[in-house]
C-alpha cells in the first residue's frame, strides 16, 4: 500500500470540444490534461481535496469535494453536458441547410431572418451561461476502491 491515493479521470467522448483538452485541477492546481475519450492517472496525498475541470477559456465544471485515503483508487468522469448545445445545433443546421428552401416559401425570407436572429440571441445566452460553473462541463466520481 502506498502513502498516496491514485486518481483516474476519464473524459467521455463527445463531438463538442473534440479537439480541446480539458485541464484537471485539484485544490486549485492544474495536475493533468485529458483529451477527448481518454483517461489520465495521477496521485494525491491522503486528505480532503477539491477537483474541477476547465474545459474552455473560462468555463469550468462544478467543484467536487472528495476524500482520498492512503492506497485508495478513485475514478472520476468529466465531459460536456450537451443539453444546452443541442438546440443551438438544430437552429444552425436549419439556418444553413434549409435556408434555400425557406426562401421559396411565402414569407420564407422573414422566417429565415427570424431563425438567424434566434441563433444569434441563443449564442449570446449560451455564452453567458458558460460563465456559471457546472453549466456546460461536469465532473463526477464514478468509482472508488483500494489497492
Amino acid at each position: 500500500m502506498g502513502s498516496t491515493a491514485k486518481i483516474t479521470v476519464r473524459r467521455r467522448a463527445h463531438y463538442m470540444g473534440l479537439l480541446r483538452s480539458f485541464k484537471i485541477y485539484v485544490d486549485d492546481k492544474m495536475l493533468a490534461t485529458v483529451g477527448n475519450g481518454k483517461a489520465v492517472d495521477f496521485e494525491v496525498e491522503p486528505g480532503l481535496h477539491r477537483i474541477d475541470v476547465l474545459g474552455a477559456l473560462w468555463a469550468k465544471s462544478q467543484e467536487l469535494s472528495f476524500e482520498a485515503q492512503s492506497g485508495a483508487n478513485l475514478t472520476f468522469e468529466c465531459g460536456i453536458q450537451g443539453k444546452y448545445l443541442y438546440p443551438f445545433l438544430v437552429m444552425v443546421i436549419i439556418s444553413f441547410f434549409a435556408k434555400g428552401f425557406l426562401y421559396t416559401l411565402p414569407g420564407g425570407r422573414i422566417l429565415a431572418l427570424c431563425i438567424t436572429l434566434a441563433i444569434f440571441v441563443y449564442s449570446i445566452v449560451l455564452t453567458a451561461m458558460t460563465f456559471r460553473r457546472g453549466v456546460v462541463y461536469y465532473v463526477k466520481q464514478v468509482e472508488s476502491g483500494r489497492d
